[in-house]
C-alpha cells in the first residue's frame, strides 16, 4: 500500500528482498494474499487517555481503475462503480480513530453509530455536516460522556419542531437549533468551533493522494481489510509529525 503496489508487484517485492536478506524465506503467492484478505486482522488505535474531539466525513474510493489508453480513446464508462469511506478523526492530532466502508449506496447517518462505537473513551465533542442531522444520530451522540454534538442548522431548522409522534426526541438537536436561532449560524459556528469539521476533509486529501484514491480488490470485504490497512498506514504517516501552522500579519 505504501509503495502503491498490486499484489503481483508486492510478491516479486518480498522476493526481491528475501533472496538478498533472509535466502529460503517463502514468499506467499499474490493470489493467496487475495484470498485470505477479508480475514486478516488489521490493528485499530487505541483508547484515547482523554476526552476527544471527533470530526467525521465521509469520501469516494473508485474501484476497478480505468487505464489511461482506454479512457483516452473511449472515454470514461457511463457508470463507475465506487465505495464510501467513512472516517473519524481526532480533531487534535489527525490520527483516524474510526473508519467504515461501505457501497456508495449507504447513507452518512446510519454509519455514525458504529463510528462511535469503535472510539474507545470519551468524547468532548462530534462535528459533523448536515447529512448527519438525524433523532438517530443525536440519540447515538447523547449518552457518551462530555459529548456534544455539532452539526450546523439544516434549512428551516428554527422551524422545524418534532414530527408529530415521535418518542423521546433527543434534546441535543432542539437546543442547538435554539442557540443558532438567538445568535446567527455564523456566530453559532465560532461558538461551536466548528470549522474544524474541515480535518476531515484533510485527512481523506491525505488518503488519496499520499496512499491511492483507488480501491484495487474486487469484493466489499477484501476492500474494507484495503480501506483499514490504508488507514493503518495513514495513522503511521501522521505519527512521524504533523505540520504547524502560523499566521503571520
Amino acid at each position: 500500500m505504501v509503495f502503491n503496489l498490486t499484489l503481483r508487484q508486492t510478491q516479486g517485492f518480498l522476493m526481491s528482498l528475501a533472496q538478498r536478506l533472509l535466502p529460503g524465506l517463502p514468499v506467499p503467492h499474490y493470489s493467496t494474499l487475495c484470498r485470505r484478505a477479508a480475514g486478516l486482522d488489521v490493528l485499530r488505535p487505541g483508547r484515547r487517555s482523554g476526552p476527544v474531539h471527533l470530526v467525521v466525513d465521509s469520501t469516494g474510493l473508485k474501484v476497478f481503475g480505468e487505464g489511461e489508453w482506454k479512457v483516452r480513446q473511449h472515454g470514461y464508462s457511463k457508470r463507475r462503480v465506487w465505495c464510501k469511506l467513512h472516517l473519524g478523526v481526532d480533531e487534535a492530532t489527525g490520527e483516524v480513530l474510526a473508519h467504515e466502508l461501505t457501497e456508495s449506496n449507504a447513507h452518512d447517518a446510519p454509519i455514525l453509530p458504529e463510528l462511535l462505537t469503535q472510539v474507545e473513551g470519551p468524547l468532548e465533542q462530534v462535528s459533523e455536516d448536515m447529512a448527519y442531522d438525524t433523532y438517530n444520530c443525536h440519540r447515538a451522540i447523547h449518552p457518551r460522556q462530555r459529548c456534544h454534538s455539532r452539526h450546523p442548522d439544516p434549512q428551516g431548522g428554527s422551524n422545524n419542531p418534532p414530527r408529530p409522534g415521535t418518542k423521546d426526541p433527543p434534546p441535543t438537536r432542539g437546543a442547538i437549533v435554539k442557540r443558532i436561532t438567538g445568535i446567527g449560524s455564523k456566530a453559532w459556528k465560532a461558538e461551536a468551533n466548528y470549522h474544524r469539521r474541515s480535518l476531515a476533509d484533510t485527512a481523506m486529501c491525505h488518503v488519496k493522494t499520499l496512499l491511492s484514491p483507488n480501491l484495487r480488490s474486487r469484493t466489499l470485504p477484501n476492500q474494507k481489510t484495503e480501506a483499514a490497512i490504508t488507514v493503518n498506514c495513514l495513522n503511521h504517516f501522521t505519527a512521524l509529525g504533523m505540520p504547524v501552522s502560523v499566521k503571520i500579519t
